[in-house]
């Protein structure tokens, strides 16, 4: 008897631990996440890192993720759990899925990423490279491994409690750019700062448990919404940034597997033009498509606007991020020199100085030096702020159009989590995540002939699925994915990410004192024009013909080394419209001098125009000095009229085709 009622106790506790966590979901492909949580730093500790890593970690494994977590570890404790994680994505295959999530401390230095364990100690800057670990040493072994796609998370733009010997170092993290099949997510844009909240839970976290469990939503399209979320919960403080190389669409949760009633978010908004929307709808589409490009359009079509203020940061943050990237990828003293003489005061000022010291090159430039041109980050606009805000908290709340659905139940107003089970688990939610039914792999669709990726600077390239061309259709990497493709590019297809007439083309740049500007016919490596000898002197020029002395350059190439972008052409970052098909060309009309029609016909018949798909303009009359083939014989012997009656005397003759008496 007494066997029998351990048995039962026995019983009912294992069903109460086991009805404490979430159930675990359908497994599909491999999937694997690592999730980390530091909290516990020297200096201060972090009141919503752990939690976030802990609601984060509950959302992945309610979507069939297989979770390697840990929580408030040192260095070495760092390194041997991201070993155990790249061995367990190996292991999946070309398959697998792989997911990082990161939160607690991390900063920037000389063009690094840097994330921080609880042992850090930072006295000098010097130490930064040794106490930290480094964001590329989990990058490159990730990007070699054979999964299918891996998303990096990294929710560490926090003000920074170290104070190490000399400048402290840049705000937030730097840009980057993301290896083949890889998502990188920052919670938030680059060279800017997100505080903490007064929650228990950070609002990108929440953001993140949210959006990565919506049906029917792809990758791209699901941090699309992350950051609207965010923006939206933080009245407009932060504004978190992704970049994607990802090449397929990968949705987590099929469209017909909605857990607990939670419908998929609304599709993002189409691009127009700016001034064809009102204040709030150009500023939400500003905001989803996130490009320096899409803000330029905002302030160009509502300067004079509350939300302007913001925007008009966000563009001076964003700029200088980029260029700095810019200049780290170079790596050379001009390119150095070139961010100080456009940013002398800027926030990574102190690292190109240690870089020109390392390369043995002088702070100044040497007289007479020309700024290089940064591939897609043109020069500041007039009105552009000189001053730098790391956050954003001044100006009127974003617009409740931003975002259009309420957050699911078990996300709306959380308690906190319960005590975290061991000395390096997550902690456990106090209201479990419900698992998600019926999941089913991600379905894998063909590779588009060009790879669709979203860079720093804007989609870089985009390519047409399942037989349409993207026009009015909202990008790809804002919606799911059985919509059309999105990123705009240097390809063929029109950019509908941000299309050509919402993007204003950085109209009024101010080169900063001292810059050289070099003519495209003389800068290096533009091609030198040359004269048009297919067409003789004075003829007409077909439409969509180029120019004579034109270099002409396909979209899809990138623009040579040292070319100056010209003023009112967008720059090298956004999508150009496809250029109609070049109509050939039509024999030039004789000159004036011409024999008279009656002189001797060529021998061979003019060329048959070219058929076209629009319809054919009315007939014209030939030119009088134009010559003519004779009609042929069945022409003439059935005349369209009766011919006429010729007086006594005459006959008739057929001269020119026509009846004539003579």
């Amino acid at each position: 008897m007494r066997s029998r009622i351990l048995v039962l106790v026995l019983c009912a506790l294992a069903l109460a631990c086991w009805s404490g966590r979430p159930a675990m979901a359908q497994q599909t492909e491999p999937r694997v996440a690592l999730v980390i949580g530091n909290a516990a730093y020297g200096p201060g500790a972090l009141p919503t890192a752990l939690n976030d890593a802990g609601l984060v970690a509950e959302a992945l494994r309610s979507v069939g993720f297989e979770i390697v977590e840990g929580a408030d570890l040192r260095q070495p404790d760092m390194l041997r759990i991201v070993r155990e994680f790249l061995a367990k994505v190996d292991a999946g295959g070309p398959d697998a899925l792989a997911f990082v999530y990161f939160s607690g401390h991390a900063l920037s230095f000389e063009g690094e990423n840097y994330l921080l364990g609880v042992d850090a100690r930072l006295a000098r800057d010097a130490d930064i490279a040794i106490e930290a670990v480094r964001l590329t040493d989990l990058l490159r072994p990730l990007a070699d491994a054979p999964a299918r796609a891996k998303v990096v998370m990294i929710d560490a733009a926090r003000v920074l409690p170290f104070r190490p010997q000399g400048r402290a170092p840049a705000p937030g993290l730097v840009a980057l750019e993301p290896p083949e099949r890889m998502l990188i997510a920052l919670s938030s844009a680059p060279g800017t700062i997100a505080p903490d909240g007064a929650g228990p839970y950070g609002a990108y976290a929440t953001a993140i448990a949210e959006m990565l469990r919506a049906p029917g939503v792809d990758l791209d399209a699901a941090f699309t919404h992350i950051r609207s979320r965010t923006h939206a919960a933080t009245e407009g403080r932060q504004t978190p940034w992704h970049v994607a190389d990802l090449g397929d669409e990968i949705e987590l949760v099929p469209p017909d597997a909605a857990s607990a009633g939670e419908p998929p978010p609304d599709p993002p908004r189409v691009a127009r033009p700016m001034r064809e929307l009102v204040p709030d709808d150009a500023y939400a589409l500003a905001i989803e498509t996130d490009t320096l490009d899409s803000y330029v359009a905002f302030v160009g079509a509502y300067p004079r606007h509350a939300y302007a203020e913001r925007i008009w940061a966000m563009i001076r943050a964003r700029r200088e991020a980029l260029a700095w990237m810019r200049a780290r990828e170079i790596d050379t003293p001009q390119a150095y020199w070139t961010y100080l003489r456009r940013y002398p005061d800027g926030i990574y000022a102190y690292d190109a100085e240690r870089r020109l010291r390392y390369l043995r090159a002088t702070s100044a430039p040497p007289p007479g030096f020309v700024m290089l041109e940064l591939l897609g980050v043109p020069l500041a606009l007039l009105g552009e702020p000189r001053g730098y805000r790391p956050v954003y908290g001044f100006g009127p709340p974003p617009p409740r159009r931003l975002v259009r659905r309420p957050p699911p139940a078990f996300l709306i107003s959380p308690p906190p989590p319960r005590r975290r089970a061991g000395p390096r688990g997550l902690p456990q939610l106090a209201v479990p995540i419900p698992a998600v039914a019926k999941l089913a792999p991600a379905v894998r669709r063909d590779r588009p002939a060009v790879r669709i990726r979203r860079g720093p600077t804007g989609a870089l390239s985009v390519a047409p699925r399942n037989g349409v061309v993207p026009g009015g259709a909202p990008p790809r990497t804002f919606g799911p994915s059985r919509r059309q493709p999105s990123q705009p590019g240097n390809g063929r297809t029109p950019s509908p990410t941000v299309a050509p007439s919402v993007v204003t083309p950085s109209p009024g740049t101010v080169p900063p004192s001292g810059t050289a500007r070099t003519t495209p016919s003389t800068a290096p490596g533009v091609a030198t024009p040359t004269p048009d000898r297919r067409r003789p002197p004075g003829a007409r020029r077909p439409p969509g013909a180029q120019p004579p002395g034109t270099a002409v350059r396909t979209p899809s190439s990138p623009p040579p080394p040292g070319a100056v972008r010209r003023p009112g052409t967008p720059p090298a970052s956004v999508a150009r419209p496809t250029p109609p098909a070049r109509p050939t060309a039509r024999p030039a009309p004789p000159p004036r001098s011409a024999p008279p029609a009656t002189a001797a016909r060529p021998s061979t018949p003019p060329p048959r125009p070219v058929a076209r798909p629009a319809p054919p303009p009315k007939p014209q009359a030939p030119p009088a000095a134009a010559a003519r083939k004779p009609p042929p014989p069945a022409a003439r012997a059935a005349p369209a009229a009766k011919p006429p009656a010729c007086p006594a005397g005459k006959t008739l003759k057929n001269v020119g085709g026509k009846p004539v008496c003579a």
